[in-house]
């Protein structure tokens, strides 16, 4: 699977009003809170940088060259790589947060497991894990009860010339969301689960235990590296 060349596209057709449009600012302030005192953060998938805007102490890796290009132009000085999160250039044990926000939806779940080890490898004993994902929205165009169409988003996966503006807006699909249970499962395999909440875009959170109808459309979870 080639993220690098669909990633690459999207930022240049989007990049431009990706940060200006955001519309879960506060989360990025939520997690930056939780890994404030982590002495060496890494920001798996980190885009623009919105989030290593607010943690100096953060590296970020993106696949795309192009997002990180853009990162640079919106003044982030952090360090940055360029590089696929399935196998990272990092040594074992190198942080002690790491954040994963909004990448894993992303993914083809063999890949998502890659990454998931590849998190454990180079974060230390103890590590802050912070993670989130959309729970099932239907809402995307090629997701269909959890399961994606693989040949028609490897499809849309074309040379620049070829592609319309709609036809790559539409390509970056969401591949898989994952109900709490299914997260939780997937997670306690390589880490151990401290907090797992379900929120919104507003300023507020619910826990997932309550009995009250929940409303909060992103899973957000709070682990520690270690089994």
């Amino acid at each position: 699977m080639d993220y690098k060349q669909t990633y690459d596209k999207w930022w240049q057709a989007f990049g431009d009003e990706h940060s200006d449009n955001c519309h879960h600012p506060y989360q990025f302030k939520l997690v930056a809170k939780i890994l404030k005192d982590c002495n060496k953060v890494l920001d798996v998938g980190c885009g623009d940088g919105l989030l290593l805007k607010l943690l100096p102490q953060a590296v970020g890796l993106d696949v795309s060259k192009k997002a990180l290009e853009i990162a640079r132009k919106r003044g982030i000085k952090n360090e940055i790589v360029v590089a696929d999160a399935r196998k990272m250039p990092f040594k074992d044990n190198e942080f002690d947060g790491v954040a994963v926000l909004d990448v894993i939806e992303h993914l083809y779940p063999e890949d998502t497991d890659k990454v998931l080890s590849e998190i454990k490898r180079v974060a230390k004993p103890k590590a802050k894990i912070v993670l989130i994902t959309p729970r099932p929205s239907g809402i995307h165009k090629f997701t269909v009860m959890g399961k994606v169409d693989k040949e028609i988003y490897d499809g849309l996966h074309l040379p620049l010339a070829k592609i319309t503006i709609d036809d790559l807006r539409s390509s970056i699909v969401h591949v898989k969301e994952y109900k709490p249970k299914e997260l939780r499962e997937l997670l306690s395999k390589y880490y151990k689960i401290k907090e797992h909440l379900l929120v919104g875009n507003v300023k507020k959170h619910v826990k997932l235990n309550t009995k009250l109808k929940i409303k909060g459309h992103k899973n957000f979870v709070v682990a520690v590296n270690e089994k």
